[in-house]
């Protein structure tokens, strides 16, 4: 798959999550499109009650698999970035 194919469908993806914040929804979504062109970055998970489309989640839980050490990201109040 294209990178491009995989930020069209990750696109569609984010569209139906229920973000806790605007801001949660721009910092993830940078974060993906980063992560897409970054060979040590394997896996980006989102997972949790956002994911279930809970009323109002408290923050967005993720998941990062990568290969190389701690990506050292300044993450948001409202994410949960393993």
């Amino acid at each position: 798959m294209t990178s491009s194919a995989l930020l069209s469908q990750t696109a569609t993806a984010l569209d139906s999550i229920c973000w806790p914040s605007e801001e949660a929804r721009v910092w993830v979504s940078e974060l993906v499109r980063g992560a897409a062109d970054d060979p040590t970055v394997l896996a980006v998970v989102l997972y949790g009650s956002a994911v279930r489309k809970a009323a109002r989640p408290g923050d967005i839980d993720l998941l990062v698999i990568h290969r190389a050490a701690s990506p050292g990201a300044d993450v948001r109040v409202d994410v949960d970035l393993r």
